[in-house]
C-alpha cells in the first residue's frame, strides 16, 4: 500500500468498495466507463486522486485524458462537419436568392422590399430554385409563386 493510500483510503473505502464491487461485475466497458465518469464528475480533484490510487489495484479503468480527448475531439469534428455543411447550405441559399433578385431586376421587374426580404430570408433551396425558374420567364412580380 502506498503512503498516499494509507493516509486517505479509510475515509473512502466503504462507499468505494461497494462501487468497485459493482463495477467489477459489469462486462460492458462502455457501461463501466459511464458509471465511473458519473462518479468522477462529482468528485473534487483530491478525492479523484484517491479513487485512482485505490482502483490502481483493480481491473477497473479510470478514463484519463486520452479517453476525454478522444470524445472531445470526436464531438468537435462532428460539430465542425455540421457547421461546414450548414454554412454551405446557407451560402447556396443566399446565392440563389441573390440570383432571383438579379434576374428580376435585369428583366426590368420591380421587386418590392417585402418581396425582396421574403426571397432573401428563404433558406429552402428547392423553393428558391422554383422561384428562380419562374423569375427567368416572369413578366411581373406576380408571376412568382411566393406564397408557396
Amino acid at each position: 500500500m502506498t503512503p498516499y493510500r494509507q493516509n486517505f483510503a479509510p475515509t473512502l473505502s466503504s462507499p468505494l468498495d461497494a462501487f468497485i464491487k459493482c463495477l467489477e461485475s459489469i462486462d460492458d466497458v462502455e457501461v463501466e466507463d459511464s458509471y465511473t465518469n458519473f462518479l468522477i464528475a462529482g468528485l473534487p480533484e483530491y478525492t479523484r486522486k484517491q479513487l485512482e490510487d485505490i482502483l490502481d489495484g483493480t481491473q477497473i479503468r479510470i478514463p484519463g485524458p486520452s479517453y476525454a480527448s478522444r470524445h472531445y475531439n470526436r464531438g468537435r469534428a462532428e460539430g465542425e462537419t455540421q457547421g461546414v455543411a450548414l454554412g454551405q447550405a446557407l451560402g447556396e441559399a443566399r446565392g440563389e436568392a441573390k440570383s432571383i433578385i438579379a434576374v428580376l431586376t435585369e428583366r426590368g421587374i420591380e421587386v418590392p422590399e417585402a418581396t425582396r426580404d421574403r426571397i432573401m430570408d428563404c433558406k429552402d433551396t428547392y423553393l428558391l430554385d422554383v422561384w428562380l425558374r419562374q423569375a427567368i420567364i416572369a413578366t411581373s412580380i406576380d408571376d412568382l409563386d411566393l406564397d408557396a
